[in-house]
C-alpha cells in the first residue's frame, strides 16, 4: 500500500471516528416523572407557595412571574399551562383567564431560567430536560389539589415535557400538545435524534430568532434567541418520548398543528400521534386550516403575527369538549372568524 493511500486511509477513519463521536448516543436519561400528588387543597395551596417563593428576583420580568387563577375551592377541572421555550406565563395569561372563566382552575408555572428581564441572555445555556420534567412535575402535583381532573398544556418545546409526562404518570385526564418540538422543520425523525447529540456535543452557540438581530417586535417577556446546547436537550428529551410506549390507558391526547408552522416538523408529531392511537390511547387531531394563517407561537397574543381570536375559541372548544373544533366554533365561543375563512377562500394572507 503506498504512503498516500495510508495517509487518506488515517484521515477517512479520524472523520470516521469523530463523526461517530459527535452522532453517538449521549446516555442521558430523563428524570422520573413519578406522580406526587398533593394530599388536598391546603397541601396544594403550601406547594403553591414554595413554587411561586422561585420567583422572588428583582431580576425576573414581573408579567414573567408563576400565575395562579384560583377560584378558592377545588373546581372540576384544573389546567396546567406550559409556556414555550424563551417565553414565560405571561403567553399563556390571556387564554389562562378564558378558562378560569369557563369554572376552572389555572396554573401557569414559570419554567426553569425563563422570565429574566434581560431578553439578550444565555441564561439558558445551561438548561436541562430534568429541570423542565421537574418543574411541570410539580405544578401537575399541585394542580391534582386544585382540580378533580387535570389537563395539561404544552407548546412548542413544553409539549414534549406534556408528552413526556403522559407516559410517566397515570394520573393525567388529558394532554393538549401544541406545536410539538419533536424535531425541526424539515427535519426527520431519523435525522433528529443524532442531530441532538451531535449538537449538545459541539461548541455551544446562541442562536437568535432574527438572523438579522433586529429583535423589536416580538413579545417582551421572549428573549431574543436561545443556545444550541439547549434547544438539543428538548429535541434529546423527544427522542426517549418517540422510542418510549403510549401514555397510560384512559388520558386523552389532544394535538394541535398548523401548515405555517415555521419552527417543528409536523409529520413527525402526526406519526406520533397514528402510533399512539395504534395502541389504544384516545388520539384527537386538529390541523388549523392553511387560510387561517396560523403559525409556531399561536398562543402569545403580542406575536406580530398573533391570530388569538381565531385560535383561542377553537382551543377552548377542543379542551372543554374534547371535539374537534372548526373554524364556525370561533364565532360560537366569542371569537371572529369571519375574515379568516374569507382569506383562506381568497387564498390570501388575512389583513
Amino acid at each position: 500500500m503506498t504512503r498516500g493511500r495510508k495517509a487518506l486511509l488515517a484521515i477517512f477513519a479520524i472523520l470516521l471516528a469523530a463523526l461517530l463521536w459527535l452522532l453517538l448516543p449521549t446516555g442521558w436519561n430523563p428524570l422520573s416523572a413519578r406522580a406526587r400528588p398533593a394530599l388536598n387543597r391546603d397541601d396544594a395551596i403550601e406547594r403553591l407557595h414554595r413554587l411561586e417563593a422561585l420567583d422572588d428576583s428583582e431580576a425576573l420580568y414581573l408579567p414573567c412571574r408563576t400565575l395562579v387563577l384560583d377560584h378558592g375551592a377545588r373546581t372540576e377541572r384544573a389546567y396546567v399551562l406550559l409556556h414555550g421555550f424563551t417565553n414565560c406565563p405571561r403567553q399563556f395569561g390571556t387564554l389562562a383567564q378564558l378558562l378560569y372563566d369557563g369554572g376552572a382552575n389555572v396554573l401557569v408555572p414559570r419554567m426553569p431560567r425563563h422570565g429574566f428581564a434581560n431578553a439578550s441572555t444565555h441564561v439558558l445555556t445551561d438548561l436541562t430536560a430534568d429541570e423542565l420534567i421537574g418543574t411541570a412535575g410539580e405544578a401537575v402535583d399541585i394542580a391534582r389539589g386544585l382540580g378533580k381532573r387535570v389537563t395539561v398544556v404544552g407548546l412548542s418545546s413544553s409539549a414534549v415535557v406534556a408528552a413526556w409526562l403522559a407516559q410517566e404518570r397515570a394520573d393525567l385526564d388529558q394532554i393538549l400538545l401544541i406545536a410539538p418540538s419533536f424535531a425541526p422543520k424539515d427535519v426527520p425523525e431519523a435525522v433528529a435524534i443524532p442531530l441532538s447529540n451531535a449538537l449538545l456535543r459541539l461548541p455551544d452557540i446562541f442562536v437568535p430568532w432574527d438572523p438579522r438581530h433586529e429583535w423589536t417586535g416580538g413579545p417582551k417577556s421572549a428573549y431574543s434567541g436561545f443556545t444550541a446546547h439547549a434547544i438539543a436537550r428538548v429535541y434529546a428529551l423527544g427522542a426517549r418520548v418517540l422510542e418510549s410506549g403510549p401514555p397510560a390507558p384512559g388520558t386523552r391526547v389532544l394535538v394541535v398543528t398548523t401548515p405555517h408552522d415555521e419552527g417543528v416538523n409536523n409529520e413527525v408529531t402526526l406519526e406520533l400521534a397514528r402510533r399512539w392511537a395504534g395502541r389504544g390511547v384516545d388520539v384527537r387531531s386538529f390541523e388549523f386550516p392553511a387560510g387561517a394563517w396560523v403559525h409556531h407561537d399561536m398562543i402569545d397574543p403580542e406575536q406580530p403575527y398573533q391570530r388569538v381570536r381565531v385560535v383561542y375559541p377553537l382551543l377552548r372548544k377542543l379542551l372543554e369538549t374534547g371535539r374537534i373544533p372548526t373554524l364556525a366554533d370561533s364565532v360560537a365561543y366569542g371569537g371572529d372568524s369571519t375574515r379568516v375563512a374569507d382569506a383562506a377562500q381568497a387564498g390570501a394572507a388575512p389583513p
